[in-house]
């Protein structure tokens, strides 16, 4: 089947949403990232996803249009979840190299993809295993470390802008999925922050973009935009009592001005669950427009069950 494209979604200035002046246009100057789960062939089967038709859940036809997209937007970075290794090689674009770590146990992982005429790195990339939670908590996963072993991971690499010699960290993360337990992505996202804070400089520019299993009104989305929870959100289920939620980060949600969109709408689920974070050494100057998402996820222009969210920004 011939792909269907359909590159509808603008790119919104934030001047515009804010009633302020500005450019239309993203400077050459902005750092620019995507995120996007792009639904790993191992789970895109007809069981799953009932209502496509079966080329459109095909991976050849699939990564064909995710990587249209892709050069498209010509992200400088890109936070790939759900990603099987080989499955977009960098010969499929070139001009990205390839930091990938795949999940324990499982076919898929996180990819982060970096413009290599823009940036470089300068330390070595990291993955962060959010099975060690274990470990790091005892008090709390001593006796129920089985569900605290989903086998998701992050990746964080540090690079330098060749435009203009800053530094910036990026990260690409994948939480667990389940929402019975909000206690087990609530102890991923603080164990990722944790790991982060021990790694940046205080002035350092950071991004942290993925596919975080939560929603706007959850406890991880409260944790990661004000730095802490809120008292009316403590509950002994999620281990507030002892586990210190705070961070230092000061981080926002680049989408956060548009009341958190949709990012994934299936036959089973719709809402706001990706996100693009950074904190106050960026500001965010460009939006790509939102999904409507008023077709069921995947379809035959959309090949992921999330759609991809891209914002562009300035430094401090």
């Amino acid at each position: 089947q011939p792909i269907v494209n359909n590159f509808t979604r603008k790119v919104m200035p934030i001047h515009d949403l804010l009633g302020i002046e500005g450019s239309s246009h993203p400077e050459n100057t902005c750092v620019s990232i995507m995120s996007y789960n792009v639904l790993a062939d191992s789970y895109c089967t007809k069981k799953n996803h009932s209502q496509a038709l079966g080329y459109e859940l095909d991976w050849s036809y699939r990564k064909n249009n995710i990587i249209e997209r892709i050069n498209h937007y010509q992200p400088n970075f890109l936070a790939l979840q759900e990603l099987e290794q080989s499955a977009i090689k960098q010969e499929d674009i070139p001009q990205y190299s390839i930091i990938y770590s795949k999940r324990p146990s499982k076919l898929d992982g996180c990819g982060l993809y970096y413009n290599t005429e823009r940036f470089e790195i300068v330390k070595d990339p990291q993955t962060i295993f959010f099975n060690d939670v274990v470990k790091k908590y005892p008090q709390v996963c001593r006796r129920k470390n089985a569900k605290f072993r989903t086998d998701h991971i992050a990746v964080i690499a540090c690079f330098k802008d060749l435009e203009n010699n800053h530094i910036i960290w990026v990260a690409c993360a994948h939480l667990f999925w389940n929402p019975v337990y909000e206690e087990v992505k609530l102890i991923q996202a603080h164990y990722l922050l944790e790991y982060i804070q021990e790694l940046i400089g205080k002035d350092d520019p950071l991004l942290i973009a993925g596919d975080f299993n939560s929603l706007p009104e959850s406890r991880v989305y409260h944790y990661y935009s004000t730095g802490q929870i809120p008292t009316s959100l403590n509950a002994a289920n999620m281990y507030t009592n002892v586990i210190n939620y705070k961070h230092r980060l000061e981080l926002t949600s680049s989408y956060s001005v548009l009341n958190e969109p949709l990012s994934t709408n299936t036959r089973d689920f719709a809402g706001c669950i990706d996100y693009i974070w950074y904190n106050s050494q960026l500001s965010v100057s460009h939006l790509l427009e939102p999904h409507t998402c008023e077709k069921l996820l995947p379809n035959a222009i959309d090949p992921s069950d999330h759609t991809p969210i891209m914002a562009w920004f300035t430094y401090q």
